[in-house]
């Protein structure tokens, strides 16, 4: 009886699970792995491996995490391997070259492990913020370069022993060269070996990303600092779904009494690796064995698998007439699967986009949209218009327009200055807009806000150093001089922290990028804040930074030219296509008037939400020409953002119009010409509606037969409103053109007014997306 061969039948229905996983990822899953949920919650029958710290479905996380993690696993054992081959066999032939640096790579990691050094590497902050795409290629890059050599070590010394074989010997003596001996007689004895260590290499790989994991290097960029926070998190979740990433929480799952966080993701890591091993253990156990059948049939599926196979069967039509049929058949239906799109059902609506609303609202005489001016209404006057124009009905009592007083007036800086002094005496001026910013401007207490902002402060310049050792009078005020090349990100955090002492009257931070600096469109209307020792933050050039470096121990003082404004009266728009019911209402929602510039900046919100205007406006119309009643309300909103925390949100998200179990698409940036992408941010989703899950699924598919990037991002840290929607429990998506850190880079302010760099086909394939998603949340 022959003996089974069970390694590699474990091993072989293992891989084949994972790439069942892969294919069927959508209908696998229960809930999109990005969205929120009931924070830490043990297995059960909805969620059936729990969810993590920020209510994510471990489950879905997993399966959507198959992908991710073995990308970069298959990834880094192909570099690998294309790095070892060629080198072995140059190093097998007698390349002096190339043993060297076989030898060096292959006793480099082996005196330093492996892991270590792509640690040191992968920790470096550059590294730590690439995005997806972008990190994985890294991960592989950095893991395959560590790791070729002591592969290349073994394929070298299996080919110098088939070099060492009698048959060479005869084949050199009937005149072949090297090339020919390695093609046609090394390479077809080595293919067993090279797939049993590309199977062993991949299990490899998949124990590097674990243990990088458990140290907290995963792959993607960290997006959870603003809720790390906001919640108090004990540690910064990974964003994305993958494994390594999701092992990276196993000190907090384990403290805390939580294990289930760490238990399925390393659940998974020991079976698929377990599963590569088996399927190479097995095969070699199929080598070792004289007359295998498997390993028969392993070389005859490789050798058919070959092109030049496939050219030669063509050439010899008549001998190979069924397997040219046979292969030619598959050919076409891999590429019919590829290349002819899916059949879609339901409404075929053609997106017209017009691009007026863009021009229109570009004119001067809207002013940029700016808050507290009659531009502002002018803009919400046309908009009106144009939805009445399309026909829908209002959603404020028969009125499309609610308004709303501010919580407070808005203070604008007009000047700015920072004096160095001496003894009274006069040393050094600084100005505003020329030298530096600031964003916030102090009041006596927040009550008084609307009448009393501090307009002088004063006090000893003092370094950071000094300040560390505690070198100061604690009855005296002090700006501290933070010159530092550490990230923007962490001198802010920095700030706040020393900012607590009351003896900090301000801190003065470069700027990270002088050229940015340059370029910067310097804010007009400034955040409200108390005087309760929040540090006073200015934010310098960099040689701005180290001349008052110089000036320690001197005195400093700012003196504000404040212009308290008028009490402000907001506008929310909003108008329906109304449904058979109430419930569930669909919410296509975008900002429309803009916390303003200098007078000669202007147009701040042309790339920003001009398109998604235009957008929102284009897909009304198309929905309101269609000759069904839908089941829900379709709300088509434009909010008011005359503050900061985005009140016209806040009142919105207040009003019955938009509902816990209704679902809102939030627009911005749409149709520029020099983005490629197209970012999602489903954090906003609630989990315990599963048709919201459905609905990304289908964006999702629908953006690939579109030809669009949709990349996951959290877009939404720069959008007050869409984090106020889903702050009073509204459920919803982000759609946007730029991520948040380019908003700030690129199309901060006056770099909006220029309206050739809106692509208008590249708008038409956005908003028709837009409104396939939308046929499809309603059922048409």
């Amino acid at each position: 009886m022959k003996k089974i061969n069970l390694p590699l039948i474990l091993g072989f229905i293992i891989v084949i699970s994972l790439l069942l996983i892969v294919i069927f990822e959508d209908d696998l899953m229960r809930s999109d792995p990005y969205a929120l949920g009931e924070e830490n919650l043990p297995p059960d029958n909805e969620n059936i491996f729990g969810t993590d710290i920020l209510g994510r479905d471990i489950y879905s996380r997993i399966v959507a995490g198959t992908k991710i993690t073995l990308t970069v696993a298959l990834l880094t054992t192909l570099l690998r391997f294309l790095i070892a081959i060629p080198l072995a066999f140059f190093s097998g032939f007698g390349g002096i070259l190339s043993t060297k640096l076989i030898d060096f790579f292959s006793s480099t990691f082996s005196a330093i492990p492996v892991v270590v050094m792509s640690y040191i590497v992968l920790n470096t902050e550059g590294l730590k913020q690439l995005e997806l795409r972008e990190s994985i290629i890294a991960f592989s890059v950095v893991l395959a370069i560590v790791g070729w050599g002591r592969l290349s070590e073994s394929i070298k010394i299996r080919i110098e022993s088939i070099l060492n074989e009698d048959f060479i010997e005869g084949e050199i003596a009937i005149g072949k060269n090297n090339i020919l001996i390695a093609f046609q007689n090394v390479l077809p004895h080595l293919i067993t070996m090279l797939v049993v260590a590309f199977f062993l290499e991949i299990s490899n790989v998949l124990i590097n990303l674990a243990t990088l994991g458990l140290f907290g290097i995963y792959v993607g960029v960290d997006e959870y600092d603003l809720f790390q926070k906001l919640r108090g998190l004990a540690y910064k979740p990974n964003y994305h779904p993958e494994w390594g990433g999701m092992l990276s929480s196993s000190r907090y799952a384990i403290s805390s009494g939580r294990p289930w966080i760490v238990l399925y993701p390393a659940l998974m890591f020991f079976i698929t690796i377990s599963g590569f091993n088996l399927l190479g253990e097995g095969i070699q156990y199929e080598v070792d064995k004289r007359g295998s059948l498997v390993l028969h049939n392993i070389k005859r599926f490789l050798y058919n698998l070959l092109p030049t196979t496939y050219i030669y069967e063509i050439i010899n039509f008549k001998k190979y007439r069924k397997k040219v049929f046979a292969k030619s058949i598959v050919i076409m239906v891999i590429i019919s699967i590829i290349v002819v799109p899916k059949l879609d059902l339901g409404y075929k609506v053609k997106a017209v986009v017009s691009f007026n609303p863009i021009e229109e609202l570009s004119k001067d005489k809207y002013e940029g949209r700016l808050v507290s001016t009659k531009g502002r209404d002018e803009a919400c006057n046309y908009i009106v218009k144009e939805l009445k124009k399309i026909g829908l009905d209002p959603i404020y009592d028969d009125k499309y327009i609610e308004k709303f007083k501010t919580k407070r007036p808005i203070p604008i800086l007009k000047n700015s200055q920072i004096i160095i002094s001496k003894e009274a005496k006069e040393l050094k001026k600084y100005s505003l807009r020329k030298d530096f910013f600031i964003n916030q401007i102090f009041f006596e207490n927040k009550e008084d806000a609307h009448i009393s902002p501090i307009k002088r402060m004063e006090g000893k310049i003092i370094l950071l150093d000094d300040y560390k050792e505690e070198n100061f009078d604690d009855g005296k005020k002090y700006f501290i001089i933070v010159d530092t090349n550490e990230f923007y990100e962490d001198s802010i955090n920095l700030c706040h922290q020393i900012g607590k002492n009351p003896s900090v009257e301000g801190i003065i931070i470069n700027i990270d990028d002088d050229d940015k600096a340059e370029d910067k469109d310097w804010v007009q209307l400034y955040n409200i804040e108390g005087k309760h020792n929040n540090p006073f933050i200015i934010e310098a050039k960099k040689e701005i930074v180290k001349e008052l470096s110089n000036y320690s121990g001197n005195e400093l003082s700012i003196e504000n030219d404040v212009e308290i404004g008028e009490e402000l009266i907001g506008k929310n728009i909003g108008a329906m296509i109304k449904g058979k019911t109430d419930e569930k209402p669909l919410v296509i929602v975008t900002d429309y008037d803009y916390l303003g510039f200098e007078k000669e900046m202007k147009y701040e919100g042309l790339y920003k939400n001009g398109t998604s205007i235009s957008t929102i406006l284009s897909i009304a119309k198309s929905l309101s020409e269609i000759e069904k009643t839908p089941d829900r309300n379709i709300i088509f909103a434009f909010l008011d953002s005359s503050e900061y925390y985005s009140r016209g949100a806040e009142v919105f998200g207040f009003s019955d119009y938009i509902k816990d179990d209704g679902f809102f698409i939030y627009v911005n940036f749409l149709g520029l010409e020099k983005e490629d992408n197209l970012y999602i941010d489903t954090t906003m989703i609630t989990t315990q509606y599963k048709e919201h899950m459905d609905n990304i699924y289908y964006m999702r598919k629908k953006a690939k037969k579109l030809d669009i990037s949709l990349e996951q991002e959290q877009v939404s840290k720069a959008i007050l409103s869409s984090l106020r929607l889903n702050h009073f429990g509204s459920s919803g998506i982000v759609l946007s053109g730029i991520d948040s850190d380019t908003y700030y880079d690129e199309y901060y302010g006056t770099k909006q007014d220029n309206l050739d760099e809106i692509d208008r086909d590249k708008l038409e394939i956005q908003t028709q997306f837009i409104l396939d998603s939308i046929l499809h949340i309603l059922g048409w």
